[in-house]
């Protein structure tokens, strides 16, 4: 069998249109304020977007658990599908 070829899955190139969501400190709770805040008034302006959560912008060592924020986006209508982060 070659092993360019596999009956089970496929990789290709493609593009996927979606908003950042930029991650930019590691406070869940300061977060999840802002994101009522900011949603509150206005609850259907991002509903059933897609969204990608980016961790670039918290320093080196910083983590955050992506669980947390992507039931955070979950909560604001927001549809997260996946992470943008710097390759280390």
């Amino acid at each position: 069998m070659s092993l360019k070829k596999s009956p089970f899955f496929e990789l290709r190139s493609g593009s996927v249109d979606t908003l950042l969501f930029t991650v930019k400190t590691t406070d869940l709770d300061a977060l999840r304020a802002e994101l009522v805040k900011r949603f509150e008034a206005t609850p259907e302006f991002f509903a059933d977007d897609v969204v990608a959560i980016d961790v670039r912008r918290l320093a080196d060592g910083e983590r955050v658990a992506l669980a947390d924020i992507r039931q955070m986006l979950n909560d604001v209508r927001m549809r997260p599908v996946g992470v943008v982060a710097s390759a280390t």
